[in-house]
């Protein structure tokens, strides 16, 4: 049995890493399925109230992954987000190459429509990039991308937790006016999604390289202007620009979704396939299967770099601070005041 959070999140596969926690695929023992349990990597204040933050994005979009619900016990907080089972853009990236221009158009659209639900909702996400865009197993069918990782969004109208002239985001997503100290704001997102598209065209373009490829390249390509016009407009200099490219692209870029087939550049077809276990938690109990320790990360999905989970507790035995169900109260206080701040 792996270790199980607050009676209700058994930890079965880790498969991966956040911005403030490791991410493994749980058990959600109340509602009877599988879900991504987020835990706590860090034991600081700052981390706690960055994941407090995390959880309260609630977003309901199909081209989202926001937490559903929390669980703390003892030095342990989990917060659970639906599980995508298809890896991230950026591990398809780097396996296959770039992609089509009507498979990237595609996908630039769907995250389009997440992210203007985001901003609709008065949040940034800040943190856009294709690490963060999860696919869902569709095999060859019509691809569906879904952003996540919330783990530093912030509201529109809430205070900032980093320090004055500190500058959040990943290098080479960042537009120029964050670089110059300006504070955060949905038009740095739609940057950051430009990015991604650019990407997505030329996965070996990296950092500054990829904007001045893209501005000497993009004009005078065989890519359909439309798709072009898009990703040049969303990484204007011009925040406005930017805003305004998003509004249109729907309309620019309708045509080149309509594909029945999707294809990376070189003309493979593109298939998201399951990447993760499906082993239940009787089958680990009973012995039938085993969490390895630590796992391998699946194929598709980023390598773990921290883990705060101690080892699973043996079948029979009561943890010494107590039962299950019980909360650390310093740690709950704070939890909850922040929980409640947000709302």
């Amino acid at each position: 049995m792996g270790q199980v959070i607050a009676g209700r999140f058994e930890l079965l596969d880790h498969i991966g890493s956040g911005t403030s926690g490791a991410v493994w695929r749980a058990f959600d023992r109340r509602l009877g399925h599988d879900c991504a349990a987020k835990v706590l990597r860090q034991k600081d204040s700052g981390e706690l109230l960055r994941f407090a933050r995390e959880q309260g994005v609630r977003l309901d979009h199909p081209h989202l992954v926001t937490p559903y619900g929390w669980a703390a016990e003892d030095d342990d907080v989990a917060i659970a987000m639906p599980l995508v089972r298809g890896g991230t853009l950026d591990a398809h990236l780097r396996a296959d190459g770039a992609l089509s221009p009507e498979l990237t158009a595609t996908i630039l659209l769907q995250l389009l429509e997440g992210l203007r639900h985001v901003h609709d909702a008065g949040w940034m996400h800040r943190d856009v990039k294709p690490a963060n865009v999860l696919l869902e197993p569709t095999g060859h069918g019509r691809p569906h991308a879904r952003l996540a990782d919330f783990g530093t969004a912030l509201r529109e109208d809430e205070p900032r937790f980093t320090e004055m002239g500190f500058v959040h985001g990943t290098p080479g997503y960042l537009p120029p006016e964050a670089l110059r100290g300006s504070g955060p704001s949905p038009a740095q997102d739609l940057y950051a999604l430009g990015i991604v598209g650019i990407r997505m065209l030329n996965p070996a373009v990296k950092g500054d390289e990829a904007l001045r490829w893209a501005r000497a390249t993009l004009p005078h390509s065989s890519l359909p202007s439309p798709l072009a016009d898009a990703v040049l407009g969303l990484t204007d200099d011009d925040p406005s620009a930017r805003h305004a490219a998003a509004a249109q692209a729907p309309t620019l870029l309708a045509p080149a979704t309509r594909a029945t087939s999707y294809r990376f550049a070189s003309g493979a077809p593109f298939e998201v396939r399951d990447q993760l276990p499906t082993t239940r938690p009787s089958e680990i109990a009973s012995g039938a299967a085993t969490v390895p320790s630590p796992p391998q990360a699946p194929q598709g999905v980023a390598a773990l770099t921290h883990t705060v989970v101690r080892p699973a507790r043996r079948p029979g035995h009561a943890s010494p601070r107590g039962p299950v169900v019980m909360v650390s109260a310093g740690l709950a206080l704070l939890v909850a005041a922040v929980v409640v701040a947000l709302l």
